[in-house]
């Protein structure tokens, strides 16, 4: 059985091949921050003008350690690192979507779901693209952090900073879009990690205790 299971595994491509890791995935960042605050100011005009109601985040110790650690970590693991590779053998383009989709839903918003979708494709393809969790990570922490601190902030200079970040960032994105297209490499299913299990218990936890604090 050992030796059946063995070649089994060996036949299906299990494990698959590691992509090597490339530090050059980080200039999706400023794409991927200017996408996500365009979407954002956006969506918040939209509402407000559909007499909506915007929400608001007061600066805190326990939004900080809660936004900008715990929710970018959690929802990481979850989303990029369990459910992208999940859905890696039906094809990269279906899971960097899928994955999206299903990021911008867990935020159970329409003034947020614009903004989650595009900035859950992003950070998918810069988990696809650098070969590791810790690349869309990164990402997430640092726009959290730079929301958080947004107010300080003049709202001109911080987009001229992200466009020309953006526009620096051209060559990059697209020898990774050539590179992409030519491999269209299918991934074979991994096993559900402890560590993502445990990611997705605390992020429950952590949705469900936010949802509550909402309704009172």
């Amino acid at each position: 059985l050992g030796v059946e299971r063995q070649v089994f595994h060996k036949a299906d491509g299990f494990p698959p091949k590691k992509r090597q890791k490339n530090p050059a995935v980080l200039w999706l960042f400023p794409l991927f921050a200017l996408v996500t605050l365009l979407l954002t100011l956006i969506s918040t005009r939209l509402t407000v003008a559909l007499d909506g109601n915007v929400p608001t985040v007061v600066p805190s110790a326990s939004v900080f350690v809660g936004a900008v650690l715990v929710a970018p970590l959690c929802e990481e693991l979850l989303f990029r690192f369990l459910l992208f590779r999940l859905l890696l053998p039906y094809g990269e383009r279906r899971a960097v979507l899928f994955s999206a989709l299903l990021f911008a839903i867990a935020h159970g918003s329409f003034f947020q779901f614009p903004y989650a979708l595009a900035a859950g494709v992003l950070l998918a393809l810069s988990a696809l693209w650098g070969g590791s969790v810790l690349f869309p990570l990164a990402m997430h922490l640092g726009y959290n952090l730079l929301s958080y601190f947004s107010a300080q902030i003049p709202l001109a200079l911080l987009l001229a900073v992200l466009g020309v970040g953006s526009l620096l960032s051209i060559p990059f994105l697209t020898t990774m879009l050539v590179k992409t297209r030519v491999k269209g490499e299918k991934r074979a299913v991994l096993p559900l990690s402890p560590s993502a299990l445990i990611a997705l218990g605390v992020y429950t936890i952590f949705m469900l205790a936010l949802a509550l604090e909402r309704m009172n």
